[in-house]
């Protein structure tokens, strides 16, 4: 539509302002809720996560910096090896794709 009512910065802090809200209220800040949850930006099938490694895009329509939020990818029965993957890298552990195959608890 081309109008402007936000500014990037002012939009950078939408999830401070939602957790202040939530506080001044006396409510618990929801984990769902769009754009400013913690759990907005979540990724925990391994499908994916495997396709935002490629390119977030692909299952996030706007870059949770962008709303002052996070991406976060959980580990859980649903988790495959981009998961692993995903969290090592996070944690700066050196982690190639060849070891998970090649593991004691490898699928063939």
């Amino acid at each position: 539509m081309g109008i402007h009512c936000m500014t990037d910065a002012q939009l950078r802090n939408i999830t401070e302002v939602s957790h202040f809200v939530s506080e001044l209220a006396n409510l618990p800040h929801h984990k769902y809720l769009p754009y400013v949850g913690n759990s907005a930006f979540a990724h925990k099938g391994g499908i994916h996560v495997s396709a935002i490694r490629k390119s977030d895009a692909t299952y996030e329509h706007i870059q949770p910096a962008r709303v002052g939020n996070r991406q976060r990818v959980l580990i859980s029965d649903l988790s495959g090896e981009s998961n692993v993957l995903y969290k090592a890298a996070e944690y700066k552990i050196n982690l190639k794709a060849k070891i998970l195959k090649s593991g004691p608890y490898s699928v063939t």
